[in-house]
C-alpha cells in the first residue's frame, strides 16, 4: 500500500511518489532560478569588450542583481505568511520568464544593470517561498532531504549556471544566455502550476513593518547572529572564487575557454554528496555534520590557495565544494530549528544574509590577485568553523 503524508490540516495529501516528485522538481527549479546569479561571472570579460566598461562595471551585473535578490527575500519571505506559497512561486515564475527577456534586450551596461536588478529582485521570489513551502507540506522526518534536494539545486547552480552561460555565449552571443533562460522559466512555471498542491494559508494580522522588526530582531539572538555569521561566508566565498578563477587560469596556465569549462564542471563532484547530506544529519546530527562541512569546504579553500598545479588545484576546488555541499542543508535545519516560533523570519534573513554574501563576492573578486582572494576566503571560512563551536543545536 503506497504511503501517505498529510503534514497538517488542510494542507494536501501526498503520496509518497508525489512527495518524491514535488522534492525533485523543487530542486530542479532552485537549480535554474539560482542559475542567474552566477550567469554573468564567466561572459564578464565578454561584457567588458562589447561595451568598452572596465572588469569593475561588469562586475557589477552580478553584484547588482545578488543585492537586489537578497532585498527581495525581505518583501517575497513574509508574503508566504499571507499568499499561497504555490501561488508566490507560479506568479514568481512568469514575471522572472518576462524579467529575462528584458536582460537579454539590453544595449548599454546601464540598461542591463537595471534589468539585472529587477531580473534579481523578482528571482526572489521562489528561495524564501521554496523553504516555506517544505515546511508547509513536508512532515518533518522528510523535511532535510527536501531541503537537501534544494540546496543541492542551489549549489548546482553555481556550477550548472555558469557552465551554461559559458557554453552559450562561446556559440552564439551573452544575450541568447538569458533568451534560453527566460523559456526555461516559462516551461517550469507551466509544470509548476500541475506538480505543486496548493496549501491553505491563514493570513498574518501584522504588517509587514511589524514583521520586519520581528525578524529583524532576530540578529540579536546569539546563536542565530553566528549562523548568519557562517551564512555570509558561505556564497561569498563560492562566488568570489569562481569568478576570480577564469582570469588566473587563463592568464597563469594559458588555458583555452574549454579548458576553463572543465575545470568548472569538475565542482559538480564535489556536490554528489549533497542529497546524502539528509541522511548524515539524521545519523551524526546537526552540529557535527555542519562542523565537518565547514572543516572541509575550509580546507578545499587553503588548498585551492596552496596549489600550483592545475591538477591539484581541481581536486581541491572539489573537496572545497563538497565541503559546501554538506554545510548548506546543515546550516538551513540549524537556523530552522533555532528559530523556533520565528521560523519564518529566521528562514527569510538566512535567505537574505546568504546573497548578501554572494553579491560581496561577485564585488570583491576583482579586487586583488587569485591567490590572495583564495587566501582571505579561507581565513573566512575559518573564521566560521570557530564561530559554528559556539552553536548549541539538538541533534
Amino acid at each position: 500500500m503506497e504511503h501517505h503524508i498529510r503534514p497538517k490540516p488542510g494542507a494536501a495529501v501526498l503520496t509518497s511518489g508525489q512527495y518524491w516528485l514535488i522534492t525533485i522538481f523543487l530542486g530542479l527549479c532552485g537549480l535554474m532560478v539560482v542559475s542567474s546569479v552566477y550567469t554573468m561571472i564567466p561572459i564578464n570579460l565578454h561584457l567588458v569588450q562589447t561595451f568598452a566598461v572596465p572588469e569593475s562595471m561588469a562586475a557589477l551585473t552580478s553584484g547588482v542583481f545578488a543585492w537586489f535578490y537578497g532585498l527581495g527575500f525581505l518583501v517575497f519571505g513574509p508574503l508566504s505568511d499571507r499568499i499561497s506559497p504555490k501561488k508566490i512561486i507560479i506568479m514568481g515564475l512568469a514575471a522572472l520568464a518576462v524579467a529575462t527577456v528584458l536582460v537579454s534586450w539590453a544595449q548599454s551596461i546601464e540598461q542591463l544593470i537595471v534589468s539585472r536588478a529587477v531580473q534579481g529582485f523578482i528571482a526572489a521570489s521562489f528561495a524564501p517561498v521554496a523553504l516555506a513551502y517544505i515546511f508547509e507540506v513536508m512532515l518533518e522526518q522528510r523535511r532535510a532531504t527536501s531541503i537537501a534536494f534544494l540546496s543541492t539545486g542551489y549549489m548546482l547552480a553555481g556550477i550548472i549556471g555558469q557552465l551554461i552561460s559559458s557554453l552559450v555565449t562561446q556559440i552564439w552571443d551573452w544575450s541568447a544566455v538569458y533568451v534560453l533562460f527566460a523559456g526555461l522559466y516559462g516551461f517550469i512555471f507551466l509544470l509548476a502550476i500541475k506538480i505543486l498542491p496548493l496549501t491553505q494559508v491563514q493570513p498574518s494580522s501584522a504588517s509587514m513593518v511589524d514583521i520586519w522588526k520581528n525578524t529583524f530582531c532576530l540578529f540579536k539572538e546569539g546563536m542565530l547572529l553566528r549562523c548568519y555569521w557562517i551564512t555570509f561566508t558561505l556564497l561569498l566565498s563560492f562566488v568570489a572564487l569562481y569568478a576570480a578563477l577564469s582570469g588566473y587560469l587563463s592568464n597563469t596556465y594559458g588555458l583555452s575557454t574549454e579548458q576553463i569549462f572543465s575545470i568548472r564542471a569538475a565542482g559538480i563532484v564535489g556536490m554528489l554528496v549533497s542529497p546524502f547530506a539528509g541522511r548524515l544529519i539524521g545519523r551524526f546530527g546537526l552540529k557535527r555534520v555542519l562542523l565537518t562541512g565547514l572543516i572541509l569546504a575550509t580546507g578545499g579553500l587553503f588548498l585551492v590557495w596552496a596549489m600550483s598545479t592545475v591538477l591539484f588545484l581541481t581536486m581541491a576546488s572539489i573537496i572545497y565544494v563538497a565541503g559546501l555541499s554538506i554545510t548548506f542543508p546543515a546550516l538551513m535545519n540549524t537556523v530552522g530549528q533555532l528559530g523556533r516560533k520565528k521560523k519564518g523570519g529566521a528562514i527569510t534573513l538566512y535567505t537574505f544574509v546568504l546573497f548578501m554574501g554572494a553579491s560581496a563576492g561577485a564585488v570583491i573578486a576583482p579586487w586583488a590577485s587569485f591567490k590572495v582572494i583564495a587566501l582571505v576566503l579561507a581565513m573566512l571560512l575559518a573564521a566560521s568553523v570557530v564561530v559554528s563551536l559556539g552553536i548549541r543545536v539538538a541533534g
